[in-house]
């Protein structure tokens, strides 16, 4: 009438301990992957906002020529000339050379606060917006600028807006 239990000793499974060493193990791993991962992101944030950049110059010197009245592309804040993090293309109505309520806005960027965009010194530091005439070209000659990360020695992009209006882009190593 009694039976007897069998022997229970071939179970399978993971034991305690085996489970602690595999998530440690998984975590070194981890945080050694983690700040190649954020450098990853900081790239591809400083990448979109190099091609949003170009994307907004090409917009303005399409825009002056269809429209036939020049296109300015320059910062709210002319005092702080391109440090500011906002960039937008707009038609200067009053025609005092600045953004202001009277000028009517054609496209906005926002600059992330990390990265800034400096005006080289092919700029003259009297030019605080870039102007495309009605013919696509520029008014100041040839410009450059570059797109930098403040917060890491990462490499940005340099921009290059010729006479002519056209503009390119090319890698900058930043200081």
């Amino acid at each position: 009438m009694f039976q007897s239990k069998k022997n229970t000793d071939n179970q399978s499974g993971f034991t305690l301990i085996e489970l602690m060493i595999v998530m440690l193990i998984v975590s070194i791993l981890a945080s050694l992957a983690a700040p190649s991962m954020s450098r990853l992101i900081r790239d591809n944030r400083l990448r979109s906002m190099g091609a949003d950049f170009s994307a907004m110059l090409k917009y303005a010197r399409s825009e002056s020529k269809s429209k036939g009245q020049p296109v300015l592309v320059g910062t709210i804040d002319d005092a702080n000339a391109w440090g500011d993090n906002i960039v937008i293309a707009f038609i200067d109505t009053n025609a005092d050379g600045n953004y202001d309520a009277a000028d009517q806005e054609l496209r906005r960027l926002d600059i992330s606060d990390n990265f800034v965009i400096t005006a080289q010194d092919s700029v003259p530091s009297n030019v605080s917006t870039v102007t495309f005439l009605s013919s696509g070209f520029t008014n100041a000659g040839a410009l450059q600028f570059t797109l930098c990360d403040t917060d890491a020695e990462t490499d940005g992009f340099q921009y290059d807006v010729l006479a002519s209006g056209l503009s390119y882009r090319s890698d900058f190593v930043c200081p």
